[in-house]
């Protein structure tokens, strides 16, 4: 039994759709103006599932730490017949409830008081995105061990670059915050140098 459940509060699923849709372009990607404007780090992390067995009770300890604010799932596309916004109890089950029932799908997990988002995708990657604190909190490593271990991953050649490009994006607004948004993230090499 899920330790999560849909939400079906239309006003509330509304007000966090616009509380949320500044955030993202793309359903994978976070739009660099944003976490500009919010002086906040992102650091994409290796994926297998949303969130790994071992990595749930740090991530669930993190967000208690941080906010006493309910937090919520929402689908950053179309997910077809699935819900599109769950209330997600921030424990350990909760969160790997969430992660079994949306594996595969592009979601963003944040508080209602939106002072961080966690950004799991349907890529072979994840973002973990908010106050500096905060995100070491999450990763239980400071942020250039973080960023060192996601681009040690990258570098395999199985992924061609492209996991590369993702790290180079998230490296770069950390250390010159951008304004814009690229058109293509994964393929707009001009905004890594």
């Amino acid at each position: 039994m899920n330790n999560f459940r849909p939400m079906t509060d239309q006003q509330l699923i509304d007000r966090l759709v616009g509380l949320v849709a500044p955030l993202f372009d793309q359903p994978w990607h976070l739009r660099g103006e944003t976490l500009a404007q919010k002086a906040w780090v992102a650091v994409p992390v290796e994926k297998g599932r949303h969130i790994e067995l071992e990595d749930a009770p740090r991530i669930a300890a993190a967000i208690c730490r941080h906010t006493s604010a309910a937090c919520y799932a929402l689908a950053t596309e179309p997910a077809g017949n699935e819900p599109m916004a769950y209330e997600v109890p921030v424990t350990e089950n909760g969160l790997l409830d969430f992660s079994h029932e949306c594996f595969g799908l592009n979601f963003i997990l944040v508080p209602a008081d939106l002072t961080f988002a966690l950004l799991f995708t349907s890529e072979d990657y994840n973002l973990y995105a908010g106050p500096r604190n905060f995100v070491e909190s999450v990763f239980g490593t400071s942020i250039a061990a973080a960023r060192e271990a996601f681009r040690i991953y990258a570098d395999d050649p199985w992924w061609q670059g492209r996991l590369l490009d993702v790290h180079r994006y998230y490296d770069s607004l950390d250390r010159n915050p951008i304004r814009h948004q690229p058109q293509d993230s994964l393929t707009d090499p001009h905004l890594y140098k």
